[in-house]
Order: structure tokens, then C-alpha cells, then sequence
């Protein structure tokens, strides 16, 4: 009698907590680092000066737990708590299931920021709500590459910083996540032979 019922109640209990964890906002330390010249190569082009005083700072975020469901779900706070507007470019995003998990992002701080004691952090979770814009392209200006930082990410109780690839956009770009199907397709085609052998066999 009661069987149902406590299936019932562990089922809410489960969509509850499946909830509250996408909600969550989750947090990384952005670690700012020099551009190599490969990365300034790359993103060689005009863009909006950088303000004088100013320090650039660009770098493409894949990290694995990554997942917002709108530009506006994804901030950068200074040491003080304070949001920084983000410039996202257009052109970079990658959906995957009606979600954003991957994007250039690009933002201005104040030169003296960049010191180890004053951490920065990138948040995103559908409880973060920013006021980013969204820019065609993101560009550095070789002229003045020393305006420019890229970034590296780790937790907040880590002193590693998380490894990162650089990737040169590819027009196949959008087809590559199919490659996971693959195995399944193998899988499906031989047991697929498989039965029909043993349909022969019972036949014959």
C-alpha cells in the first residue's frame, strides 16, 4: 500500500536535488598569464582600445563542468565581490544540448589587479545574472600586446591551475561531437549480424 507512495516520494526527492544542483552557481579562480606569441598571432586584428591604465584579458573557457543556459548566466568578480561586464564573442559559442560550453570571453581590469593577492573568480550557474554584451570578434592589437592577458583556471583551494589547449576554429567544428556515436553504431551493426545469423540458422 505504502509502496508507491515512498517510490513516489523518492522520485521529488531525486528531481529535487537534480534541481537545486543546476542552479547552483559554480566558481572557479581565473589565473591571469602572458599571451604567447602563437595566441597573438591568432587573434591578430582591430578591436576596441584597451583604456589606458587598463589590462585585457581574453582566454577561452571549455572547462569540463561548464554549462549555462544563457550569455547572461556567467560572470567575473574582482577581489572585492564586484561583477566585471563580460564582452562574449558571437562567433565562438558552442552549443550542446540547448546550452552554451564553451566561449571567448574578454574583459578589462584595472593594471594593478593582476597581482596574486587580489584573486579573480568566474562564476556560472542559472542563479548568476550579468549584464554581458555579445561582440562579433575578439582581436588583439599587436601594437600594444602587452595590454593583453590570456588565463588559466583552478579551484579555490588549489595552488595548479588547470591545463589548457589552445584550438584554431575549424569549419567542421559543429560535426565533431557526432564522433561519439561511432562506438554505439559499431555495437548496434554487429548485433544487428549477429541475430540475423542466428535467424538463418534456426531456419535452415
Amino acid at each position: 500500500m505504502y509502496a508507491p507512495i515512498k517510490k513516489f516520494l523518492l522520485v521529488f526527492l531525486s528531481a529535487s536535488a537534480v534541481a537545486t544542483a543546476v542552479n547552483a552557481a559554480d566558481s572557479l579562480v581565473l589565473v591571469p598569464i602572458d599571451m604567447n606569441d602563437k595566441l597573438v598571432a591568432l587573434l591578430n586584428g582591430q578591436d576596441e582600445p584597451v583604456p589606458a591604465g587598463k589590462t585585457r584579458i581574453i582566454g577561452n573557457f571549455t572547462d569540463p563542468g561548464f554549462s549555462i543556459p544563457s550569455l547572461d548566466n556567467i560572470t567575473v568578480r574582482n577581489a572585492s565581490g564586484a561583477q566585471i561586464p563580460l564582452r562574449i564573442e558571437e562567433s565562438s559559442l558552442v552549443d550542446e544540448f540547448g546550452s552554451t560550453v564553451a566561449l571567448w570571453i574578454s574583459f578589462d581590469i584595472p593594471s594593478e589587479e593582476l597581482s596574486k593577492d587580489k584573486a579573480l573568480t568566474i562564476e556560472w550557474g542559472r542563479d548568476v545574472k550579468a549584464e554581458n554584451s555579445k561582440v562579433g570578434n575578439i582581436k588583439v592589437n599587436p601594437a600594444s600586446s602587452g595590454a593583453y592577458r590570456t588565463f588559466t583556471w583552478r579551484k579555490k583551494n588549489e595552488n595548479t591551475s588547470f591545463a589548457r589547449i589552445e584550438v584554431i576554429a575549424d569549419s567542421n567544428a559543429s560535426f565533431y561531437f557526432l564522433w561519439y556515436l561511432l562506438p554505439m553504431c559499431v555495437i548496434f551493426t554487429v548485433l544487428t549480424i549477429r541475430k540475423i545469423t542466428i535467424s538463418r540458422k534456426k531456419q535452415a
